[in-house]
């Protein structure tokens, strides 16, 4: 009898292993230590939510990262969520005979602000980013920084400052830098700092090739400063520290 139901154990995980992806198998958590707590708000009480923590009819693509939620002096409710796709293939449908065929691969990742009056009522999104890497026969790469996230009030006029820092890539091998973004929003406007990674520490700073600084952030001095302490803070490149294998 012990030996029927030992056979009937592996025969229940074989099973299990073989059940298919599906889209809501995808939208789990995955905590990846995005949020960088020391450098953000402390008269802010941040609570770490999970995916079921999310309401229903918020649309979340991909396996969260990150998602944290908190509130405002006013007692108004935010949910912040990160998420990754992780690498999956791209394919195109032949005219001719109706089949399938990979052309490639695809790594998406996103982030998500939603709104409420307070915690029990309905949440709306106040904006949301979202971006790709397609590639072929290639090391692909998209996903977010560890330790990156901040949300701070820098300038002092209560409304947050949500910074994040994420790296994406198509490349042979590990000396091929990957591009590399940095974006603050405040409120509804965003602000950016794009350029590319590098394998040995550099005083970036100095060196304004090295980075492309948005026209709005240009013209914000106390933001601009921030920002580009964020970005040096993390130079270099780990190359793909959370590689999907």
């Amino acid at each position: 009898m012990k030996h029927y139901f030992f056979y009937f154990i592996i025969l229940l995980i074989t099973a299990s292993a073989l059940l298919p992806i599906t889209e809501e198998s995808m939208r789990n958590s995955l905590w990846l230590g995005i949020f960088d707590k020391e450098s953000s708000i402390d008269t802010i009480e941040f609570e770490k939510i999970g995916y079921h923590d999310i309401p229903r009819e918020l649309n979340i693509r991909g396996v969260m990262v990150e998602a944290l939620r908190w509130e405002d002096r006013g007692g108004k409710s935010y949910i912040l969520v990160l998420s990754q796709t992780g690498i999956f293939p791209v394919t195109v449908k032949l005219k001719l005979d109706n089949k399938k065929i990979k052309i490639g691969d695809r790594a998406e990742l996103n982030v998500y602000l939603f709104n409420a009056r307070n915690k029990t009522a309905r949440y709306k999104k106040v904006w949301s980013l979202y971006d790709f890497q397609d590639c072929s026969h290639m090391y692909i790469y998209a996903g977010f920084i560890r330790n990156s996230l901040t949300i701070t009030d820098i300038d002092n006029n209560n409304i947050p400052e949500i910074t994040f820092i994420y790296t994406k890539s198509c490349r042979p091998d590990e000396t091929t830098p990957a591009r590399k973004k940095l974006f603050l929003y405040e409120g509804k406007t965003k602000y950016a700092i794009r350029g590319n990674t590098v394998f040995q520490p550099t005083d970036l700073s100095s060196d304004p090739t090295g980075y492309k600084i948005g026209k709005k952030l240009q013209n914000n001095k106390v933001l601009k400063t921030f920002a580009l302490q964020r970005w040096n803070s993390f130079q270099v490149d780990e190359f793909m520290k959370f590689r999907y294998d």
